[in-house]
């Protein structure tokens, strides 16, 4: 059991020694990695990776945007390179092959590149600030002697670190080129493992000329993004710059300036490549820009206002930060706020219905999500709502409205009552009248002029005037057939000469029960002797054939109705 414990164990311990080595190569891979937020540029010794389409980058968990992707150009990209020479005299040998080197590269720079020469022996000197007149840095160049008796690399190194680091934003590519034969003299000040964590961080990648290799420095070198070559003669130089200049700019932007000094792992995906590599996010660059309301729309089908803005904002999902008020001044109650806590849009839903009319909603208390925190530059917008059909009115079922109801209802019969009575009264008058003066009517069996027509006297007595039935011409006939849930099917004949509500509101012509239905479900209409249905802004919709209807649609023959657990099929009988 305790060898198989032990195996176990081993196993684990070879399986993490692969996984950080897998870790360590990909990071070799990256050459500079200049962070910041929200903008990262990096170098990949890649020359494929020139669609920006094809890739993809995260920060962390933060997807990044890749805005470009190419190979390095150096006719349009901008590089500063510190030339650091080491003059003692055991570089002596290699002095002509170093100053033709350094001569021919500066005859090559662009209008915007920059050269710095550092050299390195008995102490450290800046013979040359950054430029690029070719001719200023051949005269320097020419006049260093190689006769020094000491090498204080580290320090050299440390100098031109700090000095980089000023202006370490301003080129597409800043290294340093250093010809060495990595003999560190140094016995105080900046130690070998300083050096180490300094370069690193993938800001300023070290490549090192050296007449043999050094292990230590070699590897200082790698860790930068860089690394060193054994160059015995001029033409050996020139391989070298190649493999420094292929390489990959990658230009990519997070989605805020956001820079909290924690290591995160920065992953690069192209097809079946990964590359990843920890850095420090410890830079950014100000965002003085506040974010904006930038739309307000609404949402009728769903009952909810649509607000989106310039940029993420925090606490986009707090209902608290929104109020919706009409142009009477009426508040409107925001039910719920659907967003992510960082995002860019949000749906307001509302308590009540929308009805037609101008709404303002206005947002207190957000900021975007940047280091800065900037306020709203604006905190409300207004939209007009219109085309919204409003549903009809249910009767009030509160402790005032029933009793209202039921004396409107009084009064409506006291009235009717008493137009019945003045209309009884009237027509026993002229009945009078008309009794004395209507001549005698010969009875239907003798009436040859009308053969087989009822005659009737509304009167009494003799027969003395026809009964007509007018019909409406203008209705159309129905036959529904319901069924509701598992409930037997139900046969419905109607006439529709206007509109026919259905719904499970006793209001409706048509009411159902069923708990799926809204109250006033939708509408039937009579419109040029054609139907039409209409949703009543339902809470789950209605169906014509399988489909939702957005808008009024016409009604055909033998169409089927789905309305909560309700389905009916319409015949059109007239």
């Amino acid at each position: 059991m305790k060898r198989f414990i032990i195996l176990i164990l081993t196993a684990l311990i070879a399986a993490a020694s692969v996984v950080t080595a897998f870790a360590d190569e990909t990071a070799n891979n990256f050459g500079r990695v200049n962070i910041n937020m929200p903008e990262l540029t990096v170098e990949l010794k890649d020359t494929d990776l020139d669609d920006a389409s094809e890739i993809e980058a995260y920060l962390g968990d933060s997807k990044l945007t890749v805005d470009d992707a190419h190979t390095y150009d150096q006719s349009q990209d901008t590089s500063r390179v510190y030339m650091l020479v080491d003059i003692s005299a055991t570089m002596n040998r290699y002095r002509n092959q170093v100053r033709e080197f350094i001569k021919s590269y500066a005859s090559r720079m662009g209008e915007k590149d920059a050269l710095a020469l550092v050299t390195v022996g008995n102490e450290v000197k800046v013979v040359l600030d950054e430029t690029n007149d070719a001719s200023k840095i051949a005269e320097k160049v020419d006049a260093l002697k190689f006769d020094e008796d000491y090498t204080h690399l580290c320090d050299a190194l440390d100098t031109v670190y700090n000095k980089a680091a000023v202006t370490m934003n301003d080129y597409t590519r800043s290294y340093v080129l250093a010809f060495t034969d990595c003999d560190d003299d140094t016995k105080t000040g900046v130690t070998v493992q300083e050096i180490a964590d300094k370069y690193k961080s993938h800001q300023l990648p070290l490549f090192i000329s050296a007449p043999y290799n050094n292990e230590k420095f070699s590897k200082i070198a790698r860790e930068s993004g860089g690394g060193l070559q054994v160059i015995e003669n001029l033409d050996e130089f020139d391989t070298f710059t190649n493999t420094i200049d292929e390489v990959s700019i990658l230009k990519l932007k997070a989605d805020n300036n956001n820079a909290s000094g924690e290591q995160k792992n920065l992953q690069i995906k192209s097809g079946d490549k990964s590359y990843n590599i920890n850095v420090t996010v410890s830079n950014s660059i100000a965002d003085n820009e506040a974010p904006s309301i930038k739309s307000l729309s609404f949402d009728e089908q769903n009952n909810r206002f649509v607000l989106t803005f310039s940029e993420k904002v925090t606490d986009a999902s707090s209902k608290g930060a929104y109020s919706v008020t009409d142009e009477n001044g009426k508040k409107w109650t925001v039910k719920s706020a659907e967003a992510q806590t960082e995002a860019d849009s949000v749906q307001l839903v509302m308590e009540d219905s929308i009805t037609n009319g101008v709404y303002t909603v206005t947002v207190e208390g957000l900021t975007d999500v940047s280091k800065q925190k900037n306020p709203l530059s604006e905190k409300s917008k207004s939209v007009e709502v219109s085309g919204i059909v409003p549903p009809p009115q249910e009767p009030m079922n509160d402790g005032f409205g029933f009793p209202l109801l039921i004396i409107v209802i009084a009064g409506a019969v006291l009235v009717a009552a008493a137009i019945i009575v003045i209309v009884i009264v009237l027509a026993s008058r002229n009945r009078q009248t008309v009794d004395d003066s209507i001549p005698e009517i010969v009875p239907p069996s003798v009436n040859a002029e009308r053969p087989g027509q009822e005659i009737v006297n509304e009167y009494g007595g003799n027969p003395t005037t026809v009964r007509h039935h007018i019909k409406n011409e203008n209705t159309i006939k129905l036959q529904l057939r319901v069924k509701t849930g598992n409930a037997s099917e139900q046969v419905i004949n109607t006439e529709v000469s206007s509109s026919v509500i259905v719904g499970r509101s006793s209001v409706c012509e048509i009411f159902i029960d069923d708990a799926k239905l809204s109250r006033q479900h939708f509408v039937l209409e009579n419109i040029n002797q054609e139907l039409y249905i209409s949703d009543l802004s339902s809470k789950n919709g209605t169906f014509v054939n399988g489909v939702k209807i957005e808008s009024r649609r016409k009604i055909m023959n033998r169409d089927r109705i789905l309305a909560g657990l309700s389905e009916m099929t319409v015949t059109i009988t007239e």
